[in-house]
């Protein structure tokens, strides 16, 4: 009986509509376990003991640094700045809309609506600032 609630589930979660819940449940399982993951991270940056974790990596990026690898890492930052995020949004929805992928396009605003909103509530919820090791590019 058990086995066969199962196979009815799993078979409910790959029609065309249970399609999108499968979707939505395994986003939000990989989006728990991201987290989780966020948060054993963050637990070793802000230990007290020795050198904190994130000056460790700066200052191991630092050796990265160049003007060229400046240029090319701001052009990348820019990529996520809101001036470029919401109008590369609406376009890619109503690309999709215009192309008859209603949930696609649903899921694709929502998802990005739902990281700009992570984003925000991680920012708030840390209030660290960034490490001072020499001026901000």
């Amino acid at each position: 009986m058990k086995l066969e609630r199962a196979r009815g589930f799993l078979r409910a979660r790959f029609t065309r509509e249970g399609t999108v819940g499968l979707y939505l449940t395994l986003g939000f399982l990989a989006c728990a376990a991201v987290v989780l993951l966020f948060g054993t991270l963050a637990r070793f940056v802000f230990r007290e003991e020795g050198i904190p974790l994130d000056r460790e990596v700066t200052l191991a990026i630092r050796e990265l640094h160049s003007p060229g690898h400046d240029r090319f890492l701001r052009a990348v930052t820019l990529l996520g700045d809101f001036a470029v995020l919401l109008p590369a949004t609406l376009i890619v929805t109503a690309a999709l809309v215009w192309k008859g992928h209603r949930v696609s396009a649903v899921l694709f605003a929502g998802s990005v609506v739902g990281g700009l909103l992570l984003n925000l509530l991680l920012k708030w919820s840390f209030e660290r600032p960034r490490p001072d090791l020499w001026p901000p590019l």
